[in-house]
């Protein structure tokens, strides 16, 4: 059996700086493309796709769901 865990973010991401804030924003990756439509999905809130590719510590949600995904596996 294949066990897949994919993830997304729910916030645009910042591309482009611009004068005065952000000139340019994008949403990466959406739920759709994400998602295959099996096996686990952890949805980021308030995440944006910078900080959903690297954790910023480890209590961050994306890391603790990957270790809880890695132990299910090895058990």
């Amino acid at each position: 059996m294949l066990e897949v865990f994919s993830f997304c973010e729910t916030k645009v991401t910042p591309i482009v700086e611009g004068y005065g804030g952000w000139a340019f924003r994008a949403e990466i990756v959406p739920i759709e493309s994400a998602y295959p439509s099996f096996g686990e999905l952890v949805v980021l809130e308030s995440t944006d796709h910078i900080n959903s590719c690297r954790p910023l510590s480890h209590t961050e949600p994306l890391h603790t769901e990957i270790l809880e995904f890695l132990r299910k596996l090895k058990a």
